[in-house]
């Protein structure tokens, strides 16, 4: 954990060979819609145990390599 709040959509521009990403156990609420954007080598990715109530549909259209998505222990309402 380390309390992250919240996520620039601008953090990872520079680091689009990134293939794993574990953001569990943090403070985020909401995820801005091209926060992963740049992030096209993503495979796995943690966003567990944080205060995450929605996410936006297309949040990752860009992620086609993402083959593991953990959301568990989050708020998350289904519409």
């Amino acid at each position: 954990s380390n309390s992250i709040e919240q996520i620039n959509s601008d953090l990872f521009k520079e680091l689009n060979e990134l293939s794993a990403l574990n953001l569990f156990d943090n403070q985020i609420e909401n995820l801005f819609e091209k926060v992963f954007v740049h992030l096209k080598k993503l495979t796995y990715l943690d966003l567990g145990k944080n205060r995450l109530t929605n996410i936006n549909s297309n949040i990752f259209d860009e992620q086609t390599n993402l083959s593991a998505l953990k959301l568990h222990f989050n708020s998350i309402e289904l519409c």
